[in-house]
């Protein structure tokens, strides 16, 4: 046989086999096949056509800029940088034709029968379409000056030239346009006939019924032939032409009338208005000319274009004193006739291949690369170009490393460069590779980068040893397209061009044969077209390798796609089963290169390997638009309605926006996850509070910043001491209800960060439940009030059922709610929790916990739902949220059977925050108008108007009646259904600067259990309603400062909530707080405790006094923020940090401050000072990562090499910048140090701790000069929260206090073990 055949046949079963293994626990869903519920929504697309267009940038009539891009036209509102899009073409968009209404627009494609749309600009609807005509393609459009007919030019061998009634469809006329290519066609407003011009050629053509008859333009006055590339007429039928040869000519009645040489090259754009011509031409300059040909200005675009070649203009628009110019490299400018002043309105790769795309792994930006020779960096919140640079050749593949510091290109000739992703410098370049390498990937552990390319070869290389090659995987038989990582950075899988896949051991280099040993392998990302997980996206007849490009989603539920027609399709994931259904997006006009999720999976962006485009689209987690549709109801009959107004006192202006509002605006998307979960929610690392746990040592750095150490090293291994959770200070209150709980010995029951507490109110003491390994969102008490249930944010959250008296896990349920558990609730019996998930549906779920089976499953509400709770009566469980209340009962097989409550004739819908029921099982709820609803057996039996000024976000069961709190700061006790005690907390707040709300209601014993959003618990005796603070944490979006008392055991803290905080360590209390009207970035004790010094949000410094807090002075020299503030040694300076790069200089005498001195710092804002030991010196760390020494007496710049080694070598009296001799171990060589956040030294000297962007502790010995260094970690805040540290020496060796902020308010202690 063919040993060619049987080789493709022997391909096909290796892919085959490696297909047929599938996880050993999969269980194959019901609806596997079935499309997902998810979709995309099209958002932006960089760059315009321009490469082979003319004219094909335009403005309408409201001001928005039509343009073509691929197989799609797009309205781009400059205003409010936005886009819509007509997707009404099947293949390239090259022509396009605006109505004189200057609203209706018309565009051609390419292709067989080629198809012309009609459409709106405005709405993007079409108005008509055209076909069956035109062979190839059509390549020139326009409308007559009635706007009724149209005039269409083919791409086919004659270039048919024909005329349309557009809006019948019916053709009026056609004749043949010319042998060679026409270029442009236009109506003559004076006579009512065709201009067109080509290739030797210009066409003046009458029209007669349905007949065209054409004259050829004379070129007289020794003018010669040669290809006339623009064409534009005015009112009065002037025509003007621009040649090749850079001439712009004016005819009448067939013959040239007049020329001017306009261009150096030929002129490929001209537009005539009232106020004159204007043209384009190859040189990249704008000309703007009188209409008898006069010169007027020239606009010069080629200082400001971006690309890496000069512009060539191929389109002009002028509108009033604005030209709109359209350039090849697909850049769309505007400039200001008057001043000759261009605005970048769009920009995009050149026409060409992208193949390089890859995203950031914790911020909205993503990367490319293409045969421009450019790599760019790009912003998807503001959809805009961040930086560029122009590199040596085409670029095949990009990737940005684990920490964001540094991006890999790998190019066509094979060689590998390495950049710095803050400038794009190179860092370093190697060739290892004759051909070009088409695919890049760093490890999940960020060491070791993978490059696969044209010869078939996988390269791996150390990131950490300048990128020194270390193993090759050598045996595909084509080129390698995609590959992945397993999540543990052992294995690899990769796809190669000939259709088969492969699996590789990362330390031998060698191929695993057997499939079967990798089919439990959790895989970090899945972009490999073929595989068993993706084998369903091949329909019947279609071959893998159609697929150019496939990528699984963030969260790990959908699969897109990329094929060779242009389409992104969506697949749900796994997506094993043939015949899988999906959705399809059509936008580019040929292979889709790349596709490429963001971080938080809110986007997907897409790069055409024809067409050159990037189109950045929204993932839709549940199938529609958030924010653009308006909310569809589940039931047919359900009706919107109005929120009516509530009565009370007037609303402070800043007040306006509801809680309920602000809520809903909080994304609950995570960077980077703290533990890696797989697909059946398995957490792969465990980090555990009190655990300590040393780190094996990474690979290190050739090298590191700054000069080599003195001396040999102190020691690579961790630090001997570790670190206990002792205290948290605060509770979770901003954005959830009812969490605060008494539990059956009368210990309160909380959540803060991703800890659960139990604290105990006689002692003052907490035990801390720390299994959780992300926020912790919602709880729920068990009927035997020990059990509780706690449920926490995630990709694949987790729920823990645990003890709450010997604080001990008893169960674990997981693997069915997508990115959070909002809501908890145990039925009456305890034997069964219903949970509800923070997905596009949120789905309910209702579980045999003791068993750890899920019973049954529903979809709730697209809207987000508050609270669910089971009726201690019948066991119906309750749900309610925004603009709905669903009652839900189990039917004989445990399917969930909701109801939407009954409103009645006179009943309001509203938005329902929380639930309770009375002691009969009527149902009570809380409502955002401030009204108590009572339900009975799904139907509203009575409202409680105006209960509260306000949402009413906490309910609950009392003896013979209930409590509710809400948003005015109020308690009502109620017996029966009327209220008999009211308790206004309003006045008892510790969070001074915001009005308190209630946000949970728990009654005991006749003793009542407040929460508040401002992080407050508080304890009330119903027979004295007087209030006791037992626990408080910081209000506001952020608590930023911290710093520890010299020789007390205090610390004082302050946030954003204006207020600053003075805490006692032993006894876990605090002591101080005081308003001081400002945010408060930065805090510091003198030496003798005296003072407190605090920086403030708006430059202001104030003085306090150490003890009471009392303000002593108060002075604003600056504008912007403080961002750290230190006392000398001595405590005779002060020295101050600001956002605006101002080092400030105090002399502090007994009564007040005086700034002596200041100076700017060069690097930008600064955000961090230390003192030297002996007062002389001081060190900063600016914003943009650099690190300078100053003479503290003058503030003169340390800048000689040989005075900075003795002085950063010195001893210091603090150590809090993360830049500097003694800490540039912590940083490998060309990474960045963003990722830190908060660094402390010990007062001993020989520890440092450090709080990353994962909310984790680390230690460190200190120094730490060496890259690699061992150390242990310690987990207790949430993910995603920016910490603060200081240290002090108390008693013990030290302890460290750490004050996390974002999602996560609560202060943590910590003391030595």
């Amino acid at each position: 046989g063919d040993p060619a055949a049987a080789g493709n046949q022997r391909g096909l079963e290796d892919r085959a086999r490696a297909m047929q293994v599938p996880p050993s626990k999969y269980r194959r869903p019901d609806d596997a096949d079935e499309a997902p519920m998810a979709g995309l929504q099209m958002e932006f697309i960089y760059g315009a056509r321009g490469h082979d267009t003319l004219n094909a940038v335009v403005y309408t009539g409201r001001g928005d800029v039509v343009f073509l891009a691929g197989a799609t036209a797009v309205a781009h509102n400059p205003i409010q940088h936005t886009q819509r899009f007509f997707n009404g073409h099947t293949d390239d968009v090259v022509s396009l034709a605006l109505h004189p209404d200057l609203v209706t627009a018309a565009t051609g494609q390419v292709g067989k029968k080629a198809l012309i749309c009609i459409w709106d600009t405005s709405s993007m609807q079409t108005l008509g379409t055209l076909r069956g005509l035109h062979d190839q393609g059509v390549c020139a459009l326009a409308f007559d000056g009635d706007g009724d007919r149209l005039a269409s030019v083919g791409m086919d061998r004659d270039h048919l030239v024909a005329v349309w009634n557009w809006r019948t469809g019916a053709k009026l006329a056609s004749a043949c346009g010319y042998p060679q290519r026409v270029f442009c066609v236009a109506w003559s407003p004076a006579d009512g006939g065709l201009v067109t011009c080509g290739l030797h050629h210009v066409k003046f053509w009458t029209v007669s019924g349905r007949l065209l008859r054409a004259q050829s333009g004379d070129f007289r006055r020794g003018e010669r032939e040669q290809a006339i590339v623009a064409l534009a007429i005015s009112r009065k039928g002037r025509v003007y032409t621009g040649s090749e040869g850079g001439e712009i000519y004016r005819w009448k009645r067939g013959g040239v009338e007049a020329a001017v040489l306009a261009h150096a090259g030929p002129v490929f754009a001209l537009w005539v208005c009232r106020d004159g011509l204007a043209s384009g031409g190859k040189d990249g300059r704008v000309g703007i000319w009188s209409l008898s040909l006069a010169p007027l200005a020239t606009l010069d675009i080629r200082p400001h274009s971006m690309g890496p070649e000069p512009p060539r203009i191929r389109s002009v628009c002028w509108l009033n004193r604005t030209v709109l110019v359209g350039t090849s490299a697909g850049e769309v400018f505007e400039v200001d006739v008057d001043t000759g002043v261009p605005a970048l309105l769009l920009q995009g790769h050149r026409a060409g291949r992208v193949n390089g795309l890859a995203t950031h792994p914790s911020r909205r930006v993503f990367v490319s690369g293409g045969d421009d020779h450019t790599i760019r960096v790009w912003d998807m919140d503001a959809r805009k170009q961040m930086m560029m640079r122009i590199l040596e050749d085409r670029i095949g593949a990009v990737a940005v490393s684990l920490d964001g510091s540094q991006i890999a290109a790998g190019l066509t000739t094979g060689k590998l460069i390495v950049l710095r992703s803050k400038t794009l410098r190179p860092l370093l370049e190697r060739k290892d590779r004759r051909r070009g390498l088409d695919v890049l990937s760093y490890s999940p552990s960020g060491r070791l980068l993978a490059a696969g390319g044209a010869e078939g070869f996988i390269d791996l290389f150390d990131a950490a040893t300048d990128y020194e090659w270390v193993g090759t995987c050598s045996g595909h038989r084509g080129p390698v397209r995609d590959l992945d990582w397993s999540l543990d950075s052992r294995q690899l899988q990769s796809d190669s061009g000939d259709g088969r896949h492969y699996f590789w051991d990362v330390e031998s280099a060698k191929q695993i044969i057997n499939p079967q040993e990798v089919r439990d392998t959790v895989w970090s990302t899945w972009t490999t077209a073929m595989g068993w997980a993706v084998q369903g996206i091949v329909g019947r007849g279609e071959s893998p390798l159609a697929f150019g490009t496939a990528c699984r989603s963030t969260f790990g539920d959908s699969l897109a796609t990329g094929d060779d027609w242009g389409f992104l399709r969506l697949f749900r994931f796994p997506c094993a089963g043939s015949g899988a259904r999906s959705k399809r997006y059509g936008g580019h006009s040929a292979q889709v290169s790349r596709v490429r999720f963001s971080f938080e999976e809110k986007t997907l962006v897409s790069a055409g390997r024809i067409d050159g485009l990037l189109i950045q689209w929204r993932y839709l987690s549940g199938g529609r638009a958030d924010t653009q549709q308006a909310p569809q109801s589940d039931d047919e009959d359900e009706m919107e309605f109005e929120r009516r107004p509530v009565a009370g006192p007037a609303v402070a202006a800043d007040d306006t926006d509801s809680d309920v509002e602000k809520e809903l605006r909080v994304s609950f998307g995570r960077g980077a996850a703290r533990a890696a979960v797989d697909r059946s929610g398995r957490i792969e690392e465990s980090l555990q509070p009190a655990a300590e746990k040393a780190e094996p040592e990474e690979a290190r750095a050739a090298g590191a910043r700054g000069a080599g150490p003195i001396g040999g090293r102190s020691g690579d291994g961790p630090p001997a001491g570790s670190l206990q959770l002792e205290h948290v200070h605060g509770v979770r209150g901003a954005d959830c209800r009812n969490n605060v709980i008494y539990n059956k010995e009368g210990r309160v029951v909380y959540m803060a960060g991703a800890v659960g507490l139990v604290y105990d109110r006689e002692r003052h003491a907490q035990v801390v439940f720390a299994t959780h390994t992300d926020d912790i969102v919602s709880l729920a008490l068990h009927p035997d009030q020990v059990t509780v249930a706690t449920g926490q944010l995630g990709r694949i959250p987790v729920i823990q059922i645990w003890d709450s008296r010997r604080v001990v896990n008893i169960a674990t349920l997981r693997g069915f709610h997508q990115r959070g558990v909002v809501a908890l609730a145990f039925s009456r019996d305890g034997s069964k929790l219903a949970s509800v998930g923070l997905d596009a549906d949120h789905s309910l779920a209702v579980w045999d916990w003791r068993a750890g089976i899920k019973l049954s499953t529903a979809p709730v509400h697209v809207d987000r739902v508050w609270a669910i709770r089971f009726n201690p009566v019948d066991d119906v469980l309750v749900s309610c949220g925004m603009n709905h209340i669903k009652f839900w009962t189990m039917a004989g097989d445990n399917q969930l059977l909701g109801k939407r409550g009954a409103y009645g004739q006179e009943g309001v819908q509203q938005t329902l925050l929380c639930a309770e029921f009375t002691e009969a099982g009527l149902t009570l709820t809380g409502a955002l108008s401030g009204d108590i609803l009572l339900w009975k057996g799904g139907a509203l039996e009575w409202q409680f108007e105006n209960a509260h000024r306000g949402g009413v976000s906490a309910l609950g069961a009392c003896l013979d009646g209930f409590i509710s709190g809400g948003k005015d700061g109020v308690v009502r006790i109620w017996s029966g259904l009327t209220p008999t005690k009211v308790l206004d907390f309003t006045t008892t707040a510790v969070s001074t600067t915001a009005p308190i709300r209630i946000r949970s209601t728990c009654w005991k014993d006749g003793v009542i259990l407040v929460g508040t959003a401002s992080n407050e618990i508080f304890e009330v005796d119903e027979r004295v309603m007087a209030p006791r603070l037992l626990t408080q944490g910081h209000g506001g979006s952020s608590a930023d400062a911290l710093a520890t008392h010299p020789s007390k055991g205090l610390f004082v803290s302050g946030g954003l909530d204006h207020t600053v905080r003075i805490f006692k360590l032993d006894s876990r209390k605090p002591l101080q707080v005081r308003d001081v009207g400002c945010g408060v970035r930065s805090l510091a004790y003198r030496p003798d405790g005296a003072f407190v010094a605090a920086g403030l949000d708006d430059g202001t410094l104030a003085i306090l006094d150490g003890i009471n807090l009392k303000e002593l002075f108060r002075a604003r020299h600056r504008d912007g923020a403080l961002n750290d503030v230190k006392f000398s040694p001595d405590g005779r300076s002060l020295a101050s940090a600001c956002a605006d790069s101002r080092l400030d200089l105090f002399a502090v005498g007994a009564r007040d401050i005086q700034l002596v001195r200041s100076v700017v710092s060069p690097g930008g804002g600064l955000r961090r000072l230390d003192w030297s030991g002996d007062g002389k010196y001081i060190q900063t760390d600016g914003a943009a990562g650099d690190h300078r020494y100053w003479e503290s007496a003058s503030l003169s710049p340390i800048l000689d090499r040989e005075r900075i080694i003795p002085v950063e070598r010195g001893e210091w009296d603090t150590w809090t910048c993360i830049s500097g001799w003694a800490v540039q171990g912590l940083i490998g060589q060309g990474a960045e140090n963003d990722e830190i956040h908060g660094l402390c030294r010990s007062a001993r000297g020989d520890v440092m701790a450090v709080v990353d962007d994962f909310g984790l502790v680390r230690l460190y010995r200190f120094p730490c000069p060496y890259p690699g260094p061992q150390y242990k970690r310690f987990a207790g805040h949430s993910a995603r929260v920016l910490c603060h540290l200081r240290c002090v020496s108390h008693f013990l060796l030290w302890c460290t206090c750490s004050i996390s902020f974002l999602t996560n308010r609560a202060a943590l202690t910590w003391t030595p073990r």
